[in-house]
């Protein structure tokens, strides 16, 4: 259509007998490429909008505005940026985030004659988040804070932060790994701003943004933290308060996942902020408390089923982790031998007593959480993976039976045939899963998926690596 535009032009034909492309036509082209799968579609995207410019009043000479063939129906509009930048942070380049900063940064000097909105900014947003890195989540921050000061200013909603900008900037800051005080900071700000404007009230992706950002962090206490969230998201839920803070599934799920990944710290308040040390015990009444809070939590979500969502693979294969790494034997140890008086010999005992007892009862907790995926028809590569990690070889092959093969047998989906040991080696298995041969009402509704859990979209629960 360009092409003949431009002959037209050429031959002198009468604009009211060409065919022209306009904003629109342009626009549907953008749009298209920002929904493909194609992995240059951001790229392909922002090469249409620059034919737009170039086509357009919007970046040509004044000498070019005066000639015949500028096409000043192909300007793009906000829309048109708004298209691009969202492509962009659909993207896995690498240079994302840095492309669709530069896209922002164009607009905010005002040469394109089109202004950002909140959907510009919020989109780009979305690209730091998806970078995963501190100095993006900073970036994102830093934006934030100028959307919110351009408000203040000029009183101007279109650029006044909206719920899904709030929650954005929580996803880069748990994504980059920075302290989850800085998420609940703001989420805890958009409760106060919600009591005055009701659009503002965060809901449950909001709160399960912070509950990732406790999660996946090395804070202290972070269980009972995620905890804690879920138990206000309750209260605003039931009291009516609040509708949109309904826990859900990925509620559960992330609070599994920080109990899974809680290794037994204190925290410390000094002069330069927080810190944290280990426990004098080896950080085992954290875990222990970790520990109970996962049972406490996939109880109440079994419980009330599928109210707030049926547990899923991601749920059973998580709660097996949490078993693994909550209940290690030479960590329980330790910390009873702290805690006895008497011989070295006595102690050294009691220590192996207590190490026996605790793997048994890691096994057989396991063990029972794995039966129970079972009847829900749940079990996946990621579970089997897990539960591989806690059971010895021979439980595990009786476990699953002709499912358990050798290795280099394996058939289509099989699970890992890796296990990470208690000192942190990776050592080999002689046997490994077909989930093929698994019992077809083990995988009803599992079946297809991953084994692991993706982190590509908010709107799914991830585990911490």
């Amino acid at each position: 259509m360009e092409q003949r535009y431009e002959e037209d032009i050429k031959k002198g034909v009468d604009r009211n007998n060409i065919i022209t492309p306009d904003v629109t036509t342009y626009t549907s082209v953008i749009n298209a490429w920002a929904r493909s799968r194609e992995k240059d579609a951001a790229s392909r995207a922002e090469s249409v909008l620059k034919r737009m410019e170039k086509a357009s009043s919007s970046s040509l000479s004044a000498k070019e505005k005066n000639s015949k063939s500028a096409n000043f129906a192909a300007r793009p509009t906000v829309l048109s940026y708004n298209t691009v930048l969202n492509a962009w942070a659909k993207s896995s380049y690498p240079e994302a985030a840095d492309r669709a900063l530069s896209l922002l940064k164009q607009l905010e000097d005002g040469k394109r004659g089109v202004r950002p909105d909140v959907f510009t900014y919020t989109s780009a947003i979305d690209a730091l988040a998806k970078s995963g890195t501190k100095k993006s989540a900073e970036k994102a921050e830093e934006i934030l804070e100028k959307m919110e000061a351009l408000y203040n200013e000029t009183g101007d909603d279109k650029v006044r932060p909206n719920v899904r900008t709030y929650t954005s900037v929580i996803h880069a800051l748990s994504r980059g790994k920075c302290d989850p005080r800085r998420a609940q900071s703001i989420l805890d700000r958009m409760e106060q701003l919600s009591a005055e404007e009701s659009s503002l009230r965060p809901d449950v992706v909001s709160f399960n943004a912070v509950i990732n950002a406790w999660g996946w962090s090395d804070t202290a206490h972070k269980a009972r933290r995620a905890r804690e969230i879920y138990l206000r998201m309750k209260e605003l839920h039931e009291s009516g308060a609040n509708k949109d803070a309904r826990p859900d599934l990925i509620t559960c799920n992330s609070i599994l996942n920080a109990c899974a990944y809680t290794t037994g710290k204190i925290e410390t308040e000094n002069d330069s902020g927080w810190d944290n040390e280990n426990n004098n015990d080896g950080g085992a009444q954290e875990r222990a408390e970790a520990l109970d809070i996962a049972v406490q939590t996939l109880e109440e979500f079994q419980s009330v089923s599928p109210k707030l969502g049926r547990p899923n693979h991601i749920t059973y294969g998580t709660m097996i982790m949490a078993i693994t790494n909550l209940m290690t034997p030479t960590q329980s140890s330790t910390a009873d031998n702290t805690a006895k008086e008497g011989s070295e010999d006595k102690n050294r005992e009691n220590g192996e007593d207590i190490s026996n007892d605790v793997s048994c009862l890691r096994t057989d907790l396991a063990i029972a959480t794995f039966w129970q995926c079972c009847r829900e028809g749940q079990v996946s590569p990621f579970v089997i993976s897990q539960l591989r990690n806690v059971v010895s070889e021979a439980t595990f092959c009786e476990m699953l039976g002709d499912a358990a093969v050798p290795r280099g047998n394996r058939g289509h989906g099989e699970a890992t045939d890796h296990k990470q040991s208690e000192s942190g080696v990776e050592k080999e298995h002689k046997y490994c899963c077909d989930m093929k041969k698994l019992p077809e009402e083990w995988t009803t509704f599992s079946r297809g998926k991953k084994s692991r859990p993706s982190r590509k979209k908010y709107s799914e629960q991830v585990s911490k690596r």
